[in-house]
């Protein structure tokens, strides 16, 4: 029991309890996160919608931050929060139903899947949380029925179970199939999230097992578990027990009449069998009419009365079902929640996972009714993304390296063939030929602009005289070298931003300034603020003071990198030194470029590309040739064509090497670890 986040009854696991406000599985992993940091993060998912995951599940592996409401804004919020969680993310998903309409655009491994003759279909959560009071790493592990779309996160009526493990707390009957979990999606999906999750568990003794909470992953293939053995090999009831009790079942889909084969095995064993009706929103039901009418009337049921109306919200009287629920009643009552659905591709192909949970009292789901149903709805389901005759794509693994402009094609296994790469006009970007390998990697340039437009790009599969095209999202390595969406800021606010380099503030400060900047681009006539506006109210304005604004914000950024480099963090300094965001190095000479020969701001520009020249100079391991060039030739500009102007023409030159020499000496003070406040450059 002492496993459990949360307690199994189903009101508190199953989303979508009252009418004034639902609980949707959003809620549930804020909760079992909590104030903990999340190292690592591992999904797996049938259905996906990629931006869903990156603008509203990503935000609860980041510390739940409060970021803009607008998307483009939260984009770039959410990569500055992510220097250091680069890669340490990922998500596996069924390839044959993948079919997005938006791309990705962080720094996430997205690992397409194709199993055999079936799916993968469970639904895994895995994340490395750090310990209390930096005690030892802790494994979360969550198992249930929604899928990485908005509709299961926040809008179906979906149920899950969360489990923790840790070193000393790893009972065999869940280490060992979520050990089974790792293995299988590491040799099919290989990725450093997974990496991580591994090293974390490599050394931990599973403990005694856990009587009340059983873990389920099915695997596939020869090594595949039937789920109907899983069941019969946990359940501590008596194989006397067959034929009595009852057996309630909630389950979206019903793959086929149950005359035969695992599902007629499973209900066989019990003396009564119910069956929640799935509906739509006209009362129609959504059910085949031949498995509708395989079962007796009696054994369709509704939701038993005290859970008829719990999942009813005051602005969505209706919810779609898509809860998996297993429940056996009787002596000895046992509940199994996860991905399987009340089919024999769900019992005995599919990937599938879930909890058994027993050893507490259970109250009925379901009770016996009138059906009044106005006829049968044909429910679609998801429409695969893979043609129904003919050629075959194979599942490849695209990925593209911002810094060294190269694409990576994996394949699962190795094929033979050509894959074309068509831009929005399907005129060809570039093709690749597989000649029986399974992974090449090519410099393409040209995919620079596809990419930064959207990460879905159109391919064509050429095998022989067969071909097929389709849709598939590129997964994206150091985004820092990525040009932004974003408008550039003017110098003022890359300042400011600079000053204030803590994490929570700085993210709230980039929000509010990404704003302006937005809203300023849509409205021509409004000029950006003055660097007059940064000197404190009532302080004259003089070379002290805005040196003063120049040094602070340079020293901040100092501190970072400093302490950036002594943790190993190249991440962080490529992403100031080398990187084309917003709050990079590169943007801030873009808006000292674009501030033009304004008198007012010539301390300051001037001032702030020494201060730029004597970083650059620091890190020369991690900074961008063509931006180091760019430095020194504006700061050339800049002095022959307005500062030597204001200066003594025979010591002017002299005087700016000298000031140049001087302002550029090592700040001491930026090595230091001790401070007052958390910095970004800590977290």
């Amino acid at each position: 029991m002492g496993l459990q986040l949360f307690p199994p009854r189903l009101p508190l696991h199953c989303q979508g309890r009252t009418r004034m406000k639902a609980h949707t599985i959003s809620d549930a992993f804020r909760r079992c996160i909590g104030e903990r940091e999340v190292s690592f993060a591992f999904f797996t998912t049938y259905s996906f919608e990629p931006d869903f995951f990156e603008l509203e599940v990503i935000p609860l592996l980041l510390g739940d931050q409060a970021l803009s409401s607008q998307d483009e804004i939260r984009y770039v919020q959410l990569q500055a929060l992510m220097q250091d969680k680069a890669r340490r993310f990922a998500v596996a998903h069924d390839v044959d139903v993948f079919n997005p309409a938006a791309g990705s655009r962080l720094e996430v491994d997205y690992l397409p899947i194709r199993v055999g003759n079936g799916c993968q279909h469970s639904k895994l959560a895995i994340l490395v949380v750090q310990g209390e009071d930096d005690d030892a790493p802790v494994i979360v592990l969550a198992a249930g029925s929604f899928n990485l779309t908005k509709a299961g996160w926040w809008d179906n009526i979906e149920v899950g179970h969360f489990v923790e493990l840790r070193a000393t707390r790893a009972p065999g009957n869940v280490l060992e199939p979520l050990r089974r979990a790792l293995q299988f999606f590491q040799a099919a999906t290989p990725t450093p999230a997974l990496n991580g999750i591994v090293e974390v568990q490599a050394g931990w003794s599973p403990s005694a097992d856990d009587p009340d909470c059983s873990f389920y992953f099915s695997g596939a293939a020869p090594e595949r578990l039937a789920f109907l053995d899983f069941i019969h090999q946990h359940l501590r009831a008596p194989s006397a027990a067959k034929a009595s009790g009852t057996l309630e079942i909630i389950s979206p889909f019903f793959g086929e009449t149950p005359t035969c084969g695992s599902t007629q095995e499973l209900m066989s064993e019990f003396a009564t069998v119910r069956l929640l009706l799935p509906y739509d929103e006209e009362r129609r039901a959504l059910v085949d009419p031949a498995v509708f009418s395989a079962f007796h009337v009696d054994q369709w049921c509704d939701w038993a009365g005290h859970w008829h109306n719990s999942h009813k919200v005051h602005d969505k009287p209706f919810r779609r079902l898509h809860a998996k629920i297993f429940q056996g009643l009787g002596k000895r009552p046992w509940q199994f929640v996860g991905s399987v659905n009340f089919s024999h591709k769900a019992f005995q192909v599919n990937v599938e996972s879930g909890f058994l949970l027993q050893g507490r009292d259970l109250v009925p789901l379901l009770a016996p009714s009138p059906v009044s149903l106005s006829g049968f709805a044909a429910d679609p389901g998801l429409q695969t993304a893979e043609p129904l005759d003919g050629l075959t794509m194979p599942v490849l693994r695209l990925a593209y390296d911002w810094e060294s402009q190269v694409l990576e094609v994996t394949a699962q296994q190795s094929i033979s063939g050509d894959l074309v790469l068509l831009d929005s006009s399907q005129c060809s970007i570039g093709t690749l030929g597989f000649d029986r390998a399974g992974q090449i990697a090519q410099p393409l340039p040209a995919l620079r602009e596809q990419l930064q437009r959207s990460s879905l790009l159109n391919v064509r599969w050429q095998s022989g005289t067969d071909r097929v095209e389709r849709w598939l999202m590129v997964s994206q390595y150091n985004i820092y070298r990525r040009p932004s969406h974003l408008p550039a800021m003017d110098l003022q606010s890359l300042l400011r931003l600079f000053i204030e380099m803590r994490l929570s503030k700085k993210i709230s400060q980039f929000g509010e300034l990404a704003r302006q900047l937005l809203s300023r681009r849509r409205a021509n006539d409004v000029v950006d603020e003055q660097l007059s506006e940064m000197v404190d109210e009532g302080e004259g304005r003089s070379f002290f003071s805005e040196f003063s604004q120049v040094n602070s914000a340079f020293w901040q950024l100092e501190r970072t990198l400093a302490l950036a480099e002594a943790d190993g963090n190249h991440k962080k300094l490529a992403y100031y030194l080398a990187g084309c965001q917003p709050d990079s190095l590169q943007a801030m000479l873009d808006s000292v470029k674009d501030g033009g020969r304004d008198e007012e701001t010539l301390v300051v520009r001037y001032l702030t590309l020494v201060s730029m020249q004597s970083v650059l100079n620091r890190y020369p391991g991690h900074s961008c040739v063509t931006l180091v060039r760019g430095v020194e030739a504006v700061i050339t500009e800049l002095e022959n064509d307005e500062l030597l102007g204001h200066l003594d023409e025979a010591e002017g030159r002299r005087f700016l090497d000298w000031f140049r020499a001087q302002f550029q000496r090592p700040l001491s003070a930026a090595n230091s670890r001790k401070k007052d406040v958390s910095h970004a450059a800590d977290q």
